[in-house]
């Protein structure tokens, strides 16, 4: 049976591995294609817009491009987590909405189709963004395809949850958005933002956040506590009585010594050693039905350190759902 679904264009970039070793497994080995698969565990599926950024220093829609151009580099076996994705996982690569770079509010329904879709032969989608505003369509296709709540975990080092004026959206409306329109299945007290840090929000928000009941865990606090610790606390906020997770990672997140290829980059953010621990973490959770790493701006890099973060950020989180897989979660 081949799955056709609208709205979607085969991937940016197709690419091998470069050497031949008959001990080795690439990444780019295993992901199947779309159209030949009723099923798959897991779909990379990337949403190149940014026409909604805040700040000025756009960038993002180049990120699934480029992060499929350095996926030949990943094999499929990562010794800490003791797994090898190739023996567990069906991973396909989907392709990219066909985004509408004039028409954000049809980008935005372009991106709930394919979302919905692709839960519906029963894959987590792994989304490569793209801005933050893209979070908001596939975030709203997980809350329209369960029947339950559904609770939140966004890294980022802002709150995200700007007012939307005469109904205009962006990068940083996409959770007041969320929360807004999901006819209550998001409740605030599942939703949690790890990562907030730096003079880089307003004071307006942080009320917001706090009269709404959101659960808020700043970098300095994972960096007192460890991000072992603060996860689980995470965890227990954002799936109490929840159907379905949702993961999100801005990747401004993350200290600009670990990505500085960012609109926002900043210091004193979380470390890459955390973000890849909390994803594995997230990705073997029940619960957790799709994921998104959005804001790696390509032009903006060094030495394509950024990319690189946000491709082992995708494999640790296949790392997980691997794990999830082959003890039955």
């Amino acid at each position: 049976m081949e799955t056709t679904i609208p709205f979607l264009k085969p991937p940016s970039v197709i690419v091998s591995a470069p050497i031949n070793d008959e001990y080795e497994v690439r990444f780019t080995e295993i992901l199947k294609d779309i159209t030949h698969l009723d099923r798959a565990d897991a779909a990379l599926v990337g949403i190149p817009f940014d026409g909604g950024t805040v700040g000025g220093r756009p960038g993002s829609r180049l990120a699934p491009k480029e992060i499929r151009a350095s996926f030949p580099a990943s094999r499929t076996y990562e010794p800490h987590l003791d797994i090898d994705i190739s023996e567990v996982l069906t991973v396909v690569d989907a392709g990219d909405v066909a985004v509408m770079y004039t028409d954000v509010h049809a980008t935005i329904e372009r991106a709930h189709t394919v979302v919905t879709h692709l839960f519906q032969i029963g894959a987590i989608p792994i989304i490569m963004g793209g801005d933050h505003l893209v979070t908001y369509p596939c975030l709203q296709a997980l809350v329209d395809t369960t029947p339950g709540y559904v609770g939140v975990i966004n890294f980022d080092s802002h709150f995200d949850v700007r007012v939307s004026y005469g109904g205009e959206i962006s990068s940083g409306t996409p959770f007041r958005m969320a929360l807004e329109r999901s006819h209550g299945k998001i409740r605030p007290h599942n939703f949690v933002e790890i990562g907030p840090h730096g003079f880089h929000t307003q004071r307006a928000y942080r009320k917001y956040i706090d009269d709404q009941g959101i659960r808020l865990i700043t970098a300095q606090e994972v960096h007192k506590r460890g991000m072992e610790t603060v996860l689980e606390q995470a965890v227990a906020w954002a799936t109490e009585g929840v159907d379905a997770l949702y993961v999100s990672v801005d990747i401004d997140a993350l200290d600009f010594a670990w990505a500085p290829g960012t609109g926002n980059p900043t210091p004193g953010g979380l470390t890459g050693a955390q973000i890849l621990e909390a994803v594995a973490t997230l990705g073997r959770h029940p619960l957790t039905r799709a994921f998104d790493v959005v804001e790696i701006s390509p032009p903006l890099d060094v030495a394509d350190l950024t990319v690189i973060m946000g491709r082992e950020i995708i494999m640790n989180f296949l790392g997980g759902l691997a794990l999830r897989k082959r003890e039955g979660l």
